[in-house]
């Protein structure tokens, strides 16, 4: 068989033109026949890892959410957590002292403290509060590392009514909102006035997404379930399946102690909190 092709004119070539018009399903001005992603308007067609589907439709995180609609695109969070409310997932914020508290709401930022206990409530974690009384300024004249405030605290808790409710602040329950009746229906030690979950103890009030609603009432989650019954209490697990039985939900266990919850971990048997992912497999 002669598999030979002429090359002379008695086979003309035939030019297909590439198509100008056509549907535009998402109004980006580039027809869907040449649209990398055809869903979501990308007038830049950007595809970082050429893999033919544009940024805005790609997910290569592999997390279930798209990069448009992602707030971390580049690293592994499909409950896209935001506790500081900027559009940036907690999972690409800057977390300095790696304790799990993205440092735009940390209150401490140097120092870990994954309980944010501020005992004082005056902003500042107790593990870098110079002084464990109401002190945001941290004022410390004779730099001795203790507060100007607690440096004679005796004095000034027996002398003192901050909130001029008719209790000194040494036995105020609540030294920085009156409340002269002193109740306390959880018997924590704080005053139902200043308490932030009154009908369940939590005397560190600890408020971990600062909504205002102590961690032990609130369900930041969203499984239904509150902090104080819930064993992972910061990724939704409505199951509270506990295969080990230690208390800690699956879902929040960290096998390989790398910082990374197994649900979330691409290699949750091995240490690796960078979760480098070089071929995008999820693994």
């Amino acid at each position: 068989m002669d598999l030979n092709i002429p090359t002379d004119s008695a086979v003309p070539l035939e030019f297909v033109p590439i198509p100008t018009t056509g549907r535009d399903t998402d109004s980006d001005g580039i027809i869907d026949m040449r649209d990398n992603c055809r869903s979501v308007a990308n007038t830049d067609q950007k595809d970082r890892n050429f893999d033919g589907v544009g940024d805005a439709c790609s997910d290569d995180d592999g997390d279930g959410v798209i990069g448009n609609r992602d707030n971390c695109p580049t690293v592994k969070n499909s409950d896209q957590k935001d506790q500081n409310a900027n559009n940036i997932g907690d999972a690409c914020e800057f977390d300095t002292d790696r304790d799990g508290v993205p440092d735009g709401v940390d209150n401490c930022i140097h120092t870990p403290n994954p309980d944010q206990k501020d005992s004082d409530h005056d902003g500042i974690g107790d593990v870098c509060d110079r002084c464990a009384l109401f002190d945001p300024d941290q004022l410390d004249f004779d730099q001795n590392g203790v507060g100007d405030v607690c440096d004679d605290k005796e004095k000034y808790l027996k002398t003192h009514d901050s909130d001029g409710d008719g209790v000194l602040d040494a036995q105020d329950n609540a030294p920085q909102i009156a409340n002269p009746d002193q109740k306390d229906s959880d018997q924590d030690g704080i005053g139902d006035v200043a308490d932030n979950c009154p009908i369940i103890k939590n005397p560190d009030q600890s408020d971990q997404d600062k909504n205002k609603i102590g961690d032990m009432c609130d369900d930041s989650d969203g499984d239904t379930i509150e902090g104080w019954r819930d064993n992972c209490p910061t990724i939704k697990n409505s199951d509270q399946k506990d295969s080990n039985n230690d208390g800690i939900g699956d879902m929040c266990e960290d096998n390989d102690h790398d910082g990374i919850y197994n649900a979330q971990d691409n290699c949750p048997k091995i240490s690796n909190n960078d979760q480098k992912d070089t071929d995008k497999d999820g693994i």
